[in-house]
């Protein structure tokens, strides 16, 4: 099956991919997604959309792309109708349940497979690769960035759950290897309101010289009041990606300004030829654009990841997600993410070897 109306491709010429020629063509990519009827179909179809965008781009030799909508309940069935129908690639599954249960179904997979999430078992499926927007990433780069700016001691504030637990365990691990330590920690509930204020009171958020606030937009304005009431603005206060919707809001995020946080090129520093990709993906999908726009780089570093997995253990490979590298289990991590801080409410872009120091 063939795209060649995909909006994407409207104004753009095929420079997104670069070495699909270099290895021997794909005849048959399977992309497994949710159900269109699922409660993540919004997603599904953001990940679809980036990666048929990408396939349209390949100059030549264009694989068959099919989509399956698997579930818990029939991926196996699915990816062995697959297999037996001699699929050269698998894509997805999307969801972890169901990425985990392909995973945990036999111990070598038939045809390589390109999971797009990533699992927490430490147990190797051969021929499974797995590739996510994983937050544990972003926290490791905040650790990173805030101990080469100069600071050693750390108050975080995570929300409470297994997400925010990840995020936590991955910072403290990479601020701790480096010698930083974590003077105050605080899993805040959505009554905030009442328990971050009392946390802030601690005498050990004084002996802090960095905060660590992991927040939505919205959420991080209000602690963002909290932290100004009670401790000023002497601390720099670093996040992650998820303090910013992915488009410029300054008549809100001016409320969080000066914050500094981690994300992807895609939506950072896109160069030419993805902010054209964008605007011809924004004209058609505006509002999904906004709301999902990390995922539709998603499915086109998924596309583009596939003929560069054999040659990606020896080098680092800059997609529109980060520069991706592979661990000896199959798991892809984003390196490399760009940084910005919140001026006048919009995000600029900090360089890399910009050292950061709170005015």
């Amino acid at each position: 099956m063939r795209f060649p109306n995909h909006p994407a491709t409207q104004h753009i010429v095929p420079t997104l991919v670069q070495n699909v020629n270099q290895t021997p063509p794909l005849q048959h990519i399977a992309l497994l997604l949710p159900p269109s009827n699922s409660q993540y179909s919004k997603f599904a179809e953001a990940v679809k959309q980036g990666f048929l965008a990408a396939v349209e781009t390949t100059p030549q030799n264009r694989p068959n792309v099919t989509l399956h909508h698997v579930d818990d309940m029939n991926v196996l069935d699915v990816y062995q109708k697959l297999v037996n129908d001699g699929v050269d690639f698998v894509v997805g599954p999307l969801l972890k349940d169901t990425l985990t249960i392909l995973a945990e179904s036999q111990p070598h997979l038939p045809v390589p497979t390109l999971g797009l999430n990533r699992l927490e078992t430490l147990n190797r499926t051969g021929n499974l690769y797995q590739f996510g927007l994983s937050p544990e990433d972003e926290a490791k780069a905040v650790a990173k960035r805030a101990w080469a700016d100069g600071y050693q001691s750390a108050f975080v504030l995570i929300p409470e759950g297994n997400w925010g637990d990840r995020v936590l365990t991955a910072f403290q691990t990479e601020w701790e290897r480096q010698g930083g330590q974590i003077t105050t920690q605080h899993v805040y509930d959505s009554d905030f309101g009442s328990s971050i204020p009392k946390a802030l009171r601690r005498q050990s958020v004084k002996e802090a010289n960095m905060v660590f606030m992991v927040a939505s937009s919205k959420v991080a304005r209000q602690i963002r009041n909290f932290l100004t009431a009670i401790i000023g603005d002497r601390l720099p206060i670093y996040s992650t990606s998820h303090v910013y919707s992915g488009t410029p809001h300054p008549e809100y995020d001016n409320q969080i300004e000066g914050i500094m946080f981690v994300d992807m090129p895609w939506v950072l520093a896109p160069d030419e030829k993805a902010a054209q990709l964008q605007a011809n993906l924004f004209e058609f999908f505006s509002s999904e654009m906004e709301k999902y726009k990390r995922l539709y780089a998603l499915g086109i570093d998924a596309y583009t990841l596939v003929p560069e997995l054999q040659q990606l253990s020896q080098r680092q490979w800059a997609g529109q997600t980060g520069h991706l590298v592979i661990d000896n289990q199959g798991i892809i991590y984003r390196d490399q993410l760009h940084w910005a801080r919140f001026v006048n409410g919009e995000p600029q872009l900090i360089e890399v070897n910009q050292v950061y120091t709170q005015e």
